[in-house]
């Protein structure tokens, strides 16, 4: 559903660039089938930002300046040059910006407003949602989200014998985790193009429970609020 909804949204804005630029005047040479093209790649080069595989986006970038090469008016690097810049981007950015194992939460999870079971999933898409947890004998928290949002309220919950995971997979997302002052949060996130930051009530005395984040995001934001 959603690579059909890219492909549709790509197809209509260039097809109204299209008709902009004919009403100024401005006519280009562009067959259907380089714009059918256009349109399937648009899909291709998202989804691959999303999970950071360059070679996905540089590479049908590189096709795209090839197909329209006499339209952008760089027919002088056109073929080789473009591809080849292409493969060393994907290779160079391949190694600066690593990828995660990110975490995939299951689909036979707890998802609601109020969750109080030892082990709780949420999950979120293009859109955005306040949970509070409350469970008295937490053990691990697994949170999914894509271009979405999340609040998430610990203060009523309990570990599991002092201690409890939780699980992230960001993809151009803010997730913030509204913890007691009194708990210790372990930070081992992979991050990409993405950010980690604690604020809100800090105090030196410690309760003893201990939360470890880990997973990965990627252009996303990371937010703990004690409280």
């Amino acid at each position: 559903m959603i690579k059909r909804n890219i492909t549709l949204g790509a197809f209509l804005i260039i097809m109204a660039a299209l008709i902009i630029l004919n009403s100024l005047g401005l006519r280009w040479d562009v067959s259907w089938i380089d714009i059918i093209i256009l349109v399937l790649l648009v899909p291709i080069i998202v989804r691959s930002m999303v999970k950071l595989e360059f070679f996905g986006v540089f590479i049908p970038l590189a096709v795209i300046c090839i197909l329209f090469d006499k339209q952008l008016g760089i027919e002088a690097i056109t073929p080789w040059p473009v591809i080849v810049a292409a493969v060393l981007l994907s290779i160079g950015m391949t190694y600066i910006f690593p990828k995660y194992k990110k975490y995939k939460a299951p689909v036979n999870g707890v998802n609601s407003n109020t969750a109080s079971d030892e082990k709780i999933w949420i999950t979120e898409r293009f859109g955005s949602s306040i949970k509070y947890i409350n469970s008295q004998n937490l053990m691990q928290l697994n949170i999914k989200l894509s271009f979405a949002g999340a609040k998430i309220f610990l203060d009523n919950a309990s570990l599991c014998g002092g201690t409890a995971e939780i699980n992230i997979g960001l993809d151009f997302s803010g997730l913030e985790l509204f913890v007691p002052r009194g708990w210790t949060v372990k930070n081992n996130v992979g991050l990409s193009l993405s950010g980690f930051k604690e604020g809100g009530v800090v105090t030196a005395k410690k309760t003893g429970e201990t939360v470890t984040i880990n997973g990965s995001a990627s252009m996303s934001g990371i937010t703990v609020c004690y409280i």
